[in-house]
């Protein structure tokens, strides 16, 4: 099997204690390592370097729609690893789709998307808790009874926000109340020319930012939730017609990850200049129906105890990433 021989310096290989998989990728299958080496690899420590910040999730693969990938990417190295993997949640559809995190409480929040893309779930997992992400409200509900289905979503001044569409005259930006699961709308937005599938808020403006894939309104907006104003910000970078999730780092005046539903290049958007650069990677290990993201700068040291997984991508002599992922028994 091909991978570097050992970690490098800065990174970490780890493992669960009752491992009975192991898949290694590396783009250079001279690099061999013998199996024994992997299972020594130490410390059992589980964390990784602070430049591991982005959450990338997909959903529903078309040749299997309710699987799912959380993975959480290094932005310097473009390295990544795989969170949660083999998780099936107890209710609700597998298959997360989107993700917000809430840096100041803690918490990583995930949520499904059903194919009737109604009675969606939305998940919490607080950073280093032991287990999988637990139940935070199903079956969102608008104003008029109706089920939401939770598209984009972020968090902004600990309140869970989403985007929702596909429910005809309910279409909009929603701020989620957690004791009752009703939603209320904040933005009403026209089902014939919005379709807002990524959403991410900005706090050094106090806008939202989401990509819109309706018609002649593609592209990226903003949302004032005091004003009620709805600004187109950009165009999709030439020949993109479908962007599933975006986030925002929080560099300078703010870089816009585009996040699609498939593996390659990831489009930033310089909010200051308004030009894209390619400079990550989408870490997704295949086609996706649904993609997602977040940025979760405290996650990278609080990963789960006992997690089934943990390794970092470890470059090659040629700077390429390649990956060891050793899954356990049991979270």
């Amino acid at each position: 099997m091909g991978v570097a021989p050992g970690p490098r310096p800065g990174s970490l290989a780890c493992a669960s204690a009752h491992l009975h998989a192991i898949r290694v990728l590396h783009p250079d299958p001279a690099m061999t390592l013998p199996l024994a080496s992997l299972l020594s690899l130490a410390p059992l420590a589980l964390t990784l370097p602070a430049s591991a910040q982005l959450v990338v999730t997909g959903a529903s693969n078309p040749s299997a729609p309710d699987t799912h990938e959380v993975r959480l990417v290094d932005v310097v190295t473009g390295s990544s690893v795989e969170l949660f993997p083999g998780w099936v949640p107890p209710t609700g559809d597998p298959a997360m789709a989107s993700a917000a995190a809430d840096e100041a409480a803690g918490l990583l929040y995930l949520s499904s998307n059903p194919n009737a893309f109604t009675s969606d779930g939305i998940y919490v997992w607080p950073y280093g808790s032991p287990g999988n992400p637990i139940p935070f409200v199903l079956d969102p509900l608008g104003p008029n009874g109706v089920l939401l289905d939770v598209q984009g979503r972020a968090v902004a001044n600990g309140v869970v926000h989403f985007t929702s569409h596909y429910v005809g005259n309910d279409n909009g930006l929603y701020a989620l109340s957690p004791g009752t699961g009703l939603a209320t709308r904040l933005i009403a937005l026209p089902i014939t020319s919005f379709q807002v599938n990524g959403l991410t808020y900005n706090p050094a403006d106090g806008l939202f930012y989401g990509t819109n894939d309706s018609g002649s309104s593609r592209g990226v907006w903003s949302f004032d939730t005091s004003s009620g104003d709805v600004t187109f910000v950009s165009p999709y970078p030439a020949g993109i017609q479908d962007v599933d999730g975006c986030v925002l780092e929080p560099t300078g005046a703010g870089i816009l990850h585009l996040i699609r539903d498939t593996p390659g290049p990831l489009d930033s958007l310089d909010l200051a200049t308004l030009t894209y650069s390619q400079t990550l990677t989408n870490p997704l290990s295949t086609q996706y129906l649904f993609a997602g993201g977040a940025w979760a700068a405290g996650l990278a040291a609080n990963l789960p105890v006992g997690a089934s997984y943990c390794g970092p991508a470890v470059p090659n002599s040629t700077g390429a990433a390649g990956e060891i992922e050793l899954r356990g028994s049991s979270f």
